[in-house]
């Protein structure tokens, strides 16, 4: 196929180039080549392309050798190849709406990495505004925190509800139904029982979680277990991040059901 016949005249071209002279190797359009071969082909003989299976991630892949820091990145319909810009701008209704801030980022960039680096630009220019209208997106339940410690920036948007299956379907117990005591380290049920375990981790994404385990004896005796676990052996578990961001982000999902939360955003004010 034509592919790989591209992919055959590549590595002739590189091997030819490795047989050579030092100073082509550092030539930036051959050192591009060189990587986007390696992504996209196995060097056994005969030469095939990479299973889908082993690309590297689409931060790493380059999608172009015309431009090798354009990335390829879908969110919800719309599919593109390119990059990402994030723009700040004021929205008081009495004055003139100016962009304050530019960030431009790979396409793969998430938008939560930006808030801190938007609030610091903003805070060096002296531009930061006392609140923030985020999308979803740039909103984690750190950011609610650190907003406040370290620019005074009190960010306003919709947050993420609890996933649990208990919250969603608005038939069990879900972590604000237990009571939560950060100085003893205990947390206690709504049946009254005290956690037999509470240790400190990190999820997958690296974030700092707290693991609360109850005792098998008082979960398999309870009345109500139904609405706090489906297993039919082990007992009842909480993963809640640490005091400050799990209070911040109670606090901010209890705003935003509010009638002031819906005007403040519909109107895209900042104060």
């Amino acid at each position: 196929m034509i592919a790989e016949q591209i992919g055959t005249d590549g590595r002739s071209i590189l091997e030819q180039i490795d047989a050579s002279e030092d100073w082509l190797r550092a030539i930036p359009a051959v050192q591009t080549l060189r990587q986007v071969w390696i992504q996209q082909f196995y060097a056994d003989r005969p030469l095939h392309w990479r299973d889908a299976a082993d690309l590297p991630p689409a931060e790493k892949l380059i999608s172009t050798p015309y431009d090798s820091e354009a990335r390829y990145s879908q969110k919800r319909s719309t599919i593109w190849t390119g990059y990402k810009v994030h723009l700040t701008e004021t929205c008081d209704e009495e004055g003139p709406h100016l962009i304050t801030d530019v960030q431009t980022t790979p396409a793969t960039t998430p938008d939560f990495t930006m808030t801190p680096r938007i609030q610091s630009a903003l805070t060096q220019r002296g531009l930061p505004p006392t609140q923030q209208i985020m999308d979803a997106g740039y909103i984690a339940a750190d950011h609610l925190v650190t907003s406040q410690t370290l620019y005074q920036i009190d960010i306003l948007g919709p947050v993420g509800p609890d996933n649990s299956w208990q919250s969603q379907q608005n038939a069990g117990f879900g972590a604000a139904d237990f009571s939560l005591d950060w100085v003893q380290r205990t947390a206690r049920c709504p049946e009254g029982h005290l956690s037999a375990s509470w240790t400190s981790g990190v999820d997958r994404h690296k974030n700092e979680l707290i693991y609360i385990k109850f005792a098998r004896g008082d979960c398999s005796a309870c009345s109500v277990r139904s609405h706090c676990t489906h297993s039919p052996t082990e007992p009842r578990m909480l993963n809640v991040r640490p005091q400050a961001s799990y209070q911040a982000l109670l606090q901010a999902r209890q705003r935003q059901h509010t009638e002031a939360f819906g005007f403040a955003v519909c109107c895209s004010s900042w104060h």
